[in-house]
């Protein structure tokens, strides 16, 4: 009898340490599939096209905007800067004049190329429960922010396209933020 008893409970240890075996391979599968980014396209965007002009875009950056933004005012330009995402507010903001920050939002004709809208979510937090940081390439505008976000801005730059956002370091941390917050439903669709 008392060696039944542990024959039952050796079975029920094991079979527990399968089901908890099998959930774990299919989180790790599923997370692995949550944060998975399509292979980025490279600029010029299909879906950006009516952006570029004939001439090519003159990039700019967030430190010469901030300078003279007057002079800047609904001119187009590429920016490479980092994009700040903190509770719902955007700001790009740049190396080289670390103390300026300029508001940011999407246009209302707001395109991506494939793969950079989902690695900007994933990188910066942008649309998700967490804040954090992502370097990007953008196409856009200085003006009155079209969508703004906690403020109304009449000098913010309006990105029109999104042409590459990668992580600041190796971006494991915010990876797994995002797939937590998918996993647990805390980033709204």
């Amino acid at each position: 009898m008392v060696k039944f008893k542990y024959r039952v409970a050796a079975v029920l240890v094991a079979f527990a340490i399968g089901i908890i075996a099998v959930s774990i391979i299919i989180v790790v599968r599923k997370v692995s599939s949550i944060t998975r980014i399509a292979e980025l396209e490279q600029p010029p965007c299909k879906s950006c096209m009516g952006f570029y002009q004939d001439s090519e875009i003159p990039g700019i950056s967030i430190c010469e905007i901030k300078s003279d933004l007057e002079q800047y005012r609904g001119k187009i330009f590429r920016v490479r800067a980092a994009f700040h995402h903190d509770a719902g507010q955007v700001n790009l903001l740049d190396d080289a004049c670390p103390t300026v920050a300029l508001h940011a939002g999407l246009a209302e004709s707001f395109e991506t190329c494939v793969g950079a809208r989902k690695a900007l979510t994933i990188y910066s937090g942008f649309g998700t429960w967490y804040d954090s940081t992502a370097k990007v390439v953008v196409v856009g505008s200085v003006g009155r922010l079209e969508k703004p976000t906690l403020f109304e801005d009449n000098a913010g730059f309006n990105i029109m396209c999104l042409e590459k956002a990668e992580p600041i370091g190796s971006g494991t941390l915010e990876r797994r933020k995002y797939a937590a917050g998918e996993l647990l439903g805390l980033n709204p669709h």
